[in-house]
Order: C-alpha cells, then structure tokens, then sequence
C-alpha cells in the first residue's frame, strides 16, 4: 500500500512540474562604440529558460552583427572624404512582449550612413515559448488564406478612416498585393506594421495598425487566442525590454515625465552622486533639473540618456524610457 502511494505521488510530482511553462528569462548585453567615423549603440538580448529563445539569440545577434559590420564599413569610407562633417551611426535595441506562452520580441534598428537622415526598421521575431519555430502571422489563424484577407481589409479601414492624408495614393494597392505581414504581439493586439517609404513617407514613421483580439478571436487558432487574453502591455519604465518596477513610480507633471533618479540609477547599476559645483551627477556627469517630489529626487525622463554612462544604453522615445545593461 505504501509503494502504492509512494508511486502515486511521484506520478502526480511529474506531471506538475511537466504542466508549469517555460520561463523566459532575459541578460542583456551592451556594446557603446565610437571610432573613426562611427558611433554604435547597440542593446542586444540573450535569452534562456525556453526551447523558443535559440532561435531568438541566434536571429536577433545575426541583425545586429549585420548593422554593426555595415556601420564600420560605411565610416571606413566617410573617413576618404576630405573635410566631412558626416560619420556613420548605427542604434539598436529590443522590447520583449509576453502573452501567455507566447514571446514577441521587437528589435528597433536606426541606421544613418549619410545624406538627410538615418532610416528606422523594426524586425519581429514570435514564437510559443516551447518551440523551435517562429510564428509567421499566417500560423496565428485557423484558415491561413481567408485570414490575410480579413487582415487586409482591416488595414485599409484604418487607412481610409485617417483623416491626416498621410498614407500614399498607392497603400491600398501595397497591401492588397502582400501575401504575408511583419507583426508583433502587444498585449493582447496583433500589430502589422510596414517599411519606411512602403505605404506612407518617411515623416509618418513606422505604420502600424492593431488588429484587436475580440475582432479576430472566432478565426484564431484556439490555443492562439487563449494565449493572447493573457497579454499585458508593457509599462512606459522598461529595463531590458521588459517592465521595470519603476514604472509604477513615474509622475507626469506639465507634460512632462518624471522619473525617480535613485531608483533608476540602482537598477541598471550606475554610481550616483553630488558634487557642489554641479550637483547630481550620475557616473561622474553632472545631471541638470532635479526636483524633489515628496522628499525624492526625479528627473526628467528625457534627459536621462546614454551620456550619462558608458556602461549602459539608456533612450527616451514617445513616453518610453528604455534602459539597458
């Protein structure tokens, strides 16, 4: 009887612990660079815990080591040109979505190698926690044919519906031609987006459309939706592309984000200090417009950037301050 129970239990041991998810678990790391002609910041993820995170590490270092490599070339041939004031740049780094046991990693790369401006792409890399293969959008739904279409009728809805006029003459017909659409998952949306200059100018950024999971859920793959419902958006705080606790702690003030300096100092491991002639100062860089908000040191988020140490990447887009070590 007792061998019985014994046996019993060691049974139901193994299947708990063959039922709990895999956990995803992210170490950056960060490459700041400056040579002749060049700058490079680069934030680039290693993942571990899941089946999913080989082909992620081995993707997302293989984009990067690519916009590294061209950077250098580019200064290489800046550096001929007799009196130039231009030097090649390269920036990249990544926010990592979760929805149930779904990972949906975004790599954002900005490359200028002269002229008016740089260019900004996204790159997507999706796939169940558990798997050794990425999730093409087509993958997502039950009938991998009709859902493109509903997809791109649900995109240009969007675009008929923007009153701004910044999409091309043409991005119905772009869309209507694709067979297939970049994505990621954020929170519980699906978010297409598209290529500088494809369906709109440069000065409209990157075009995005969400599709919400209620207006998809009946043609996703059952497993896809139910993953899905359990996405949370990330918070606007993030360190290593994931939510920071810090983000429950930001204050908007005049339009203004406020970010406790402490805090965000500690947790991506820089020195924080006082000096009498300047004051704050961060790794030894003096930091302007600190305001004490109840006893507590903030600054604005904005001005809290990679200058401050070399250590670390740290940026500030939209309402995002993204920090990386």
């Amino acid at each position: 009887m007792k061998k019985t129970i014994k046996t019993i239990i060691a049974t139901l041991l193994v299947a708990s612990f063959m039922c709990v998810p895999a956990m995803a678990e992210v170490k950056g790391t960060v490459l700041n660079e400056t040579g002749t002609k060049y700058t490079i910041n680069a934030a680039k993820p290693n993942f571990e815990g899941f089946e999913f995170a080989k082909y992620l590490n081995t993707e997302i270092e293989k984009n990067i080591n690519t916009g590294i490599a061209s950077t250098k070339e580019t200064g290489a041939e800046l550096s001929k040109i007799e009196n130039s004031a231009l030097s090649a740049e390269y920036i990249s780094f990544y926010d990592v979505h979760t929805a149930g046991d779904i990972i949906s990693v975004v790599t954002t790369n900005y490359v200028y190698s002269g002229g008016a401006h740089g260019i900004t792409v996204l790159k997507s890399y999706t796939g169940f926690k558990d798997s050794t293969e990425p999730l093409t959008i087509d993958k997502l739904f039950k009938d991998d044919r009709n859902s493109i279409s509903v997809l791109k009728e649900k995109i240009n809805s969007q675009i008929t519906a923007n009153t701004e006029g910044i999409y091309f003459e043409t991005a119905k017909d772009t869309v209507n031609a694709k067979e297939t659409f970049d994505y990621y998952i954020d929170g519980s949306d699906i978010v297409i987006y598209f290529s500088p200059y494809e369906i709109a100018p440069y000065a409209a950024g990157i075009p995005e459309f969400r599709i919400a999971l209620n207006d998809v859920k009946d043609i996703l793959k059952p497993e896809v939706a139910e993953n899905l419902a359990k996405g949370e958006k990330l918070g606007t705080v993030r360190l290593n592309g994931e939510t920071s606790e810090i983000s429950s702690q930001i204050i908007n003030k005049d339009g203004e984000t406020l970010i406790p300096l402490r805090a965000v100092c500690d947790s991506i491991g820089v020195e924080i200090g006082w000096a009498p002639e300047t004051g704050a100062t961060v790794d030894g860089t003096p930091i302007k417009s600190v305001e004490l908000v109840n006893g507590v040191s903030y600054i604005e988020a904005k001005e809290f950037s990679t200058d401050v140490s070399n250590k670390v990447y740290v940026n500030y887009i939209g309402d995002t301050l993204r920090m990386y070590k």
